[in-house]
């Protein structure tokens, strides 16, 4: 149900990437998209809803990391 909720308020396309999903891409064990802190909740221990979007697993395990979006993106123009 999680997922499928943060699916619909990031309009199922990733915040990060810009890449569309659907439902099979969010839900069973061939999932493509990590359930992601936005603050790291290693720094914020915020493990609420407000603190939770869906982000490809790639992009979130080998660039967002355990990151604020700042951190991670500051220096990419795009």
């Amino acid at each position: 149900i999680e997922r499928v909720m943060l699916a619909e308020e990031c309009g199922w396309i990733c915040p990060y990437t810009g890449r569309s999903f659907g439902m099979r891409d969010i839900i069973g064990s061939a999932s493509q998209f990590d359930v992601e802190h936005i603050w790291p909740r290693s720094r914020s221990l915020d493990d609420s809803l407000l603190n939770k979007t869906l982000c490809h697993h790639e992009e979130n395990r080998n660039r967002k990391r355990n990151r604020t979006p700042w951190e991670a993106y500051s220096g990419d123009p795009g």
